[in-house]
């Protein structure tokens, strides 16, 4: 709930066609990047359909475990960065306002030529 309205996600499915957030490395395959500085507020964003997406390379678990709820009642999807349900410890977190967008994005993360150099040597440090 928000201002005593039930928040909702957006229904996107196509990662082409999102507000993705915090990806300067995929820019030319979303609509728009953003970054708030809170990953809490991100993802509470992604719950409240502001935010279609959001990825995270490195956030504690008391940074966002609260917001991870939020999506999850939201009914959006928080995944790591290998489409497997994610462990707070892991600090990997990628949240999509649906199933399909969360792993599209994760798709479109690993896609050869996306990362950023060193970003999978990046990711297995992590």
């Amino acid at each position: 709930m928000r201002d005593c309205d039930p928040v909702a996600r957006t229904m996107a499915s196509d990662v082409k066609r999102c507000v993705l957030n915090n990806l300067v490395y995929c820019m030319h395959h979303c609509r728009d990047i953003r970054h708030l500085g809170s990953t809490a507020l991100e993802l509470c964003y992604v719950a409240a359909g502001r935010l279609d997406a959001y990825q995270s390379l490195g956030p504690k678990e008391w940074d966002f475990a609260a917001a991870v709820l939020m999506v999850k009642e939201a009914g959006g999807c928080v995944i790591d960065f290998d489409g497997q349900p994610l462990e707070l410890h892991k600090r990997r977190a990628l949240a999509g306002s649906t199933d399909a967008l969360a792993r599209s994005f994760v798709g479109h993360l690993m896609a050869p030529g996306l990362a950023p150099p060193g970003g999978e040597e990046l990711l297995q440090a992590l």
